[in-house]
């Protein structure tokens, strides 16, 4: 732009002042086109770099808005994780309390067998059974067993990683297992109070 400023003033001092209005007038609408086409190479350059620095600063704020999302789902992971634990251990210690009454204790086991055969439609059954449980498994629980299900308790097993219940073996048909143990009863309530839990741990939307 300087350069066409210099030709301006080097044409002024050119010519006559009969021609100086008319040169004048023809430099300045030159100097005035220039300056236009000027101003539209800045605004787009302008444009163009305001487009690049929202894009960063959206960039930004989504990786930042990730970084935090993140952060959050591992501590919400983390709280429900101990908060799981704490419930199994709460519910392992009333069970604790529920075998302390072996007659309300013996019901619960007999009526789990009971589920465990009718389940299999078997006769002949293999109980595995948590070490303690040993002592309620007479022949008294045997006898009344088979008058009420016509189904044979042929062997016992304790299992030290059952907690409590029976896994039922059917001796009719070799291989087949059903799972009556309180540690399964256990685990299948865990996804529905993971479930809870992440739901109460989600955080409110602000109203308006």
């Amino acid at each position: 732009m300087a350069e066409n400023f210099e030709k301006i003033k080097e044409s002024i001092l050119n010519f006559s002042e009969t021609k100086g209005s008319e040169i004048i007038e023809k430099a300045m609408k030159l100097a005035d086109t220039k300056f236009i086409e000027e101003k539209k190479k800045i605004n787009s350059e302008f444009r163009k770099r305001r487009k690049e620095v929202e894009n960063e600063f959206e960039k930004e704020k989504i990786k930042r808005y990730s970084k935090y999302e993140i952060a959050f789902e591992n501590e919400k992971r983390q709280i429900i994780e101990v908060e799981v634990k704490k419930l199994l251990s709460r519910l392992k210690e009333l069970l604790i309390e529920v075998k302390k009454d072996r007659k309300v204790y013996t019901d619960i086991l007999f009526n789990l067998l009971k589920e465990s055969v009718a389940a299999l439609g078997t006769s002949r059954i293999k109980v595995f059974h948590a070490r303690e449980d040993a002592v309620i498994l007479t022949d008294k629980f045997i006898n009344r067993f088979k008058s009420e299900t016509d189904c044979i308790i042929e062997e016992q097993e304790p299992a030290d990683e059952i907690f409590g219940g029976f896994i039922i073996e059917d001796l009719n048909e070799a291989g087949v297992l059903f799972d009556n143990s309180f540690n399964l009863r256990l685990e299948m309530i865990i996804p529905s109070v993971r479930e809870e839990l992440s739901r109460l741990l989600e955080p409110e939307e602000e109203n308006g």
